[in-house]
């Protein structure tokens, strides 16, 4: 990906201001993953706990 494309001006950042730029978005695009990632443990841990209790409960009878 080009970062001239990226962001307008972007011929005025130094080559420090443009690694900035670059390292940033990583993080907001891992910060993203992370949050999404996250639901879904906790999604699978409460359909693990879920199906725990119904073969309890079916189990019981």
């Amino acid at each position: 990906m080009d970062f001239k494309s990226q962001t307008p001006n972007s011929e005025f950042l130094t080559e420090n201001q443009e690694k900035l730029f670059w390292a940033q978005r990583a993080i907001e695009k891992f910060k993203e993953y992370d949050k999404k990632r996250t639901a879904y443990i906790h999604q699978l841990e409460h359909d693990y706990q879920a199906r725990k209790r119904f073969k309890n409960i079916v189990s019981f009878r």
